[in-house]
């Protein structure tokens, strides 16, 4: 909601505003599958503050209350964008930012046959740009801004889990490792008995692409508290990254940035 809707249809004091943001979010199967009650919503809009955070709470909370849960929250890519706003309309939020490896990234793209010539530098301009977010959110909100490593989620789900349970401020419970009774909204269950499809072997991240992303992104890498690996280019693969690879990607960098800087 705050990708798509935050701030684009004006102050939602006004009547007209409202009613126009309102129906294009009820247009959207996203919003849909949270079984908005139209009446009920206006209703209770208009009793408090016309801001877009309480517009989006007003939707999570009607939806949590008919699971029967005390407590909603959001999985949004990108939502670190919004810390600040989030934060100034929920003052008692909580945010989890799950961070990943950007060279597990780049070796499932080379897995999925999709790296091309300076895609390297886009993906790593957009991680760096993530990366630097989680270090700022964390530390102008400590206590309320959680950052996670996917790779510790995957090591250690217990401990990980509880360490999330504690931040939030809820008990832990085993049941959470298999997401027993979990609410899928929006989502048709998997059909029973079904086989796991066999994953390909997975192959290598190519060393001009390690190279790259540990030059331009080391520092929040090893902040985040992953190791840096050893690369050695022979000569021929030295020249290919000095005048193909790394003018590519600093150009792909520097494009993510301007189309970053453009949106915002």
């Amino acid at each position: 909601m705050w990708q798509r809707y935050y701030g684009r249809f004006g102050d939602l004091g006004q009547s007209d505003n409202f009613e126009h943001c309102l129906q294009v979010m009820l247009a959207s199967n996203a919003v849909q599958a949270l079984s908005p009650d139209e009446k009920r919503i206006r209703d209770k809009f208009w009793r408090g503050l016309p801001t877009y955070g309480r517009l989006f709470a007003i939707l999570h909370e009607h939806f949590a209350e008919s699971a029967g849960k005390c407590r909603w929250g959001a999985q949004i890519g990108l939502i670190e964008d919004y810390a600040d706003v989030i934060f100034n309309d929920y003052p008692d939020a909580r945010m989890i930012h799950m961070v990943r490896d950007p060279r597990t990234r780049q070796q499932q793209a080379a897995n999925h046959h999709c790296q091309r010539t300076g895609r390297t530098g886009w993906e790593i301009a957009k991680w760096l740009h993530s990366a630097g977010l989680a270090e700022r959110n964390e530390a102008r909100y400590p206590g309320r801004y959680l950052v996670i490593s996917s790779e510790s989620l995957l090591a250690d789900r217990e401990a990980t889990l509880q360490r999330i349970c504690e931040f939030l401020g809820e008990a832990y419970e085993p049941a959470m490792l298999t997401m027993e009774k979990a609410i899928r909204f929006g989502d048709s269950k998997p059909a029973s008995g079904a086989e796991p499809t066999s994953k390909p072997p997975s192959r290598p991240i190519p060393p001009r692409d390690l190279a790259f992303a540990q030059a331009y992104a080391g520092r929040h890498i090893v902040h985040l508290g992953y190791d840096l690996k050893p690369v050695h280019l022979p000569l021929r693969e030295q020249v290919l990254f000095n005048f193909l690879d790394r003018p590519a990607n600093l150009a792909s960098m520097f494009a993510w940035r301007t189309l970053q800087t453009i949106r915002s």
